[in-house]
């Protein structure tokens, strides 16, 4: 007995030092003078100013984020997508979620923090959210913990946000946080025993006997050194492994199609410009050799294969052009310019396919 109640007592002391050490640092973040607040840099300066250990300013950057940042109902209410510049949520001090993650991940990075962002869904009481959700994961001591700063912040009761600081989602184990978020990626639920969305809809409870092992440490290193493209790729294939089990869902793998439709697109239209910049050069050469009375050339059959290269080449470009889809306006307008390159210079090509065939005959 009296060794367990020593080791308990230990602990308690610990947990006791802990909490002082959280307060202590919620006491002053919570005294940052106002001017300071006006950029991330100015925030971040501030915390490295004051705390040295990792530990202390993840905390005071969860701690400023979940209580000067409103949740923006508005913007939530209209399902307005538009991306929120981190700059634009300083000077207002509204934001959804996935402004909430932006600043404290980028408050995270400048305090050398490594931090990224985690796009799921939620539920509560069992019932799945009908909207998605982001929320942010910060590797610490070489160990990966998630952090939920718009839960964090208050509640939405009566279309009305009220302010209510809660430690309940401040650095949180993966194994605990798969219980009311769930990534699409199941990757970043960063357990080595992963669940299907199946399982997390109906809140099953699945031993780690029944799965087999994922290393998603390995995982995340290789995904690292991914193009976006391939970035898209391999998440919409692990999203597709664990099913795709609702409208949430479904919309970021479709999402995850476009993206790689766009890309598909638009290496189409750069592979079609850089053939016409090399059929351009290779006609230039031609015009020269002709201008000089074809004295370089040994036989009629190089000056027909000269001129039958670049036919080819303005061939292809036009075939990689037509699997080029715009996806915005910007897009259109480029797509279109190389359209009107393309039949320009066919048409200059074309002509002196005639004269060649004419010249040799």
């Amino acid at each position: 007995m009296p060794k367990i109640l020593i080791t308990f007592l230990i602990l308690f002391s610990l947990q006791n030092i802990r909490s002082q050490n959280l307060t202590n640092v919620d006491r002053v973040v919570a005294a940052i003078p106002e001017n300071v607040t006006a950029t991330t840099v100015g925030i971040s300066s501030f915390i490295k100013e004051h705390f040295v250990s990792d530990t202390e300013r993840l905390r005071a950057i969860f701690v400023w984020v979940a209580n000067n940042i409103n949740y923006d109902i508005v913007k939530f209410n209209a399902r307005n997508n538009s991306l929120q510049p981190v700059e634009d949520i300083l000077k207002s001090r509204y934001a959804v979620c996935k402004g909430y993650s932006d600043l404290f991940i980028e408050l995270s990075n400048q305090c050398n923090l490594t931090a990224m962002p985690v796009m799921g869904y939620t539920q509560h009481k069992g019932v799945v959210a009908p909207v998605s959700h982001v929320w942010a994961a910060v590797k610490l001591d070489q160990e990966w913990y998630l952090f939920d700063p718009t839960w964090a912040a208050g509640y939405v009761l009566n279309n009305k946000f009220t302010r209510n600081f809660s430690n309940t989602y401040y650095k949180v184990p993966p194994y605990e946080m798969i219980k009311d978020h769930m990534p699409f990626d199941p990757m970043f639920q960063f357990l080595s025993h992963t669940i299907t969305n199946r399982e997390f809809i109906d809140g099953k409870k699945v031993t780690k006997n029944e799965k087999a092992l994922f290393n998603f440490a390995d995982s995340l290193k290789i995904y690292a050194l991914l193009s976006q493209q391939d970035k898209a790729f391999n998440e919409l294939c692990r999203i597709q492994s664990i099913g795709v089990e609702n409208d949430i869902i479904k919309e970021r793998a479709d999402y995850l199609k476009t993206l790689l439709e766009y890309h598909s697109s638009k290496k189409s239209y750069e592979l079609s410009m850089d053939l016409y910049n090399q059929s351009v050069s290779l006609f230039n050469k031609y015009i020269g050799i002709k201008n000089g009375g074809f004295k370089e050339v040994k036989s009629d059959n190089e000056i027909k294969l000269m001129i039958d290269s670049i036919a080819s080449y303005i061939s292809t470009a036009w075939n990689l052009l037509g699997t080029a889809l715009p996806k915005d306006e910007q897009s259109r307008t480029a797509i279109s310019s190389a359209y009107r390159l393309l039949d320009k210079f066919q048409n200059r090509v074309n002509q002196e396919k005639e004269f060649v065939t004419g010249y040799i005959r």
